[in-house]
């Protein structure tokens, strides 16, 4: 029995170390969140277990002036990246996705994408090549500034292709 039990931890041990390692921090911790708000566009997040809930309370034309970011990513220019996550919203809506440089002119380094979102939860898997990085200068980026409510993501991750 002490051995098989030994095999088990061992198989478990090689699985562990094979799997990609999360380039984001912990998704329901309010902390590893940039909460931006511009122009008219407010809103504020909450953590709600491993879940992070964002609510968007005042709107304009324009759907990055309510943002969700983690920031001082490490993207590498030609490597590939996946995004996975869930996301639900209090009413349907759209949402953008993004991966950015975190500095002026903010170009898109690979990843710009919108879809949408209903009242369950959705996963969702975006992969991209990472190209016109700056180290330790790259952002992802949550637009949801299209409607008021409330969007909420849990298992957010960022792993290496």
């Amino acid at each position: 029995m002490k051995s098989l039990s030994l095999v088990a931890l061992l198989i478990g041990s090689f699985a562990f170390a094979d799997a990609p390692s999360n380039l984001l921090k912990p998704t329901g911790k309010e902390d590893s969140w940039l909460f931006q708000q511009f122009g008219t566009g407010k809103g504020s997040l909450k953590a709600d277990g491993d879940a992070m809930v964002f609510t968007i309370t005042d709107i304009d034309d324009t759907n990055w002036h309510v943002q969700a970011v983690q920031n001082g990513l490490d993207l590498v220019d030609g490597k590939g990246y996946v995004l996975k996550f869930q996301i639900k919203a209090s009413e349907p809506r759209n949402v953008s996705i993004a991966a950015l440089i975190d500095q002026d002119d903010w170009h898109v380094v690979g990843l710009a994408e919108t879809f949408a979102v209903d009242k369950d939860f959705s996963k969702q898997e975006f992969t991209f090549t990472a190209s016109n990085t700056v180290p330790k200068k790259n952002r992802l980026n949550f637009d949801l500034g299209e409607a008021k409510g409330t969007v909420t993501v849990k298992d957010v991750t960022l792993t290496a292709k």
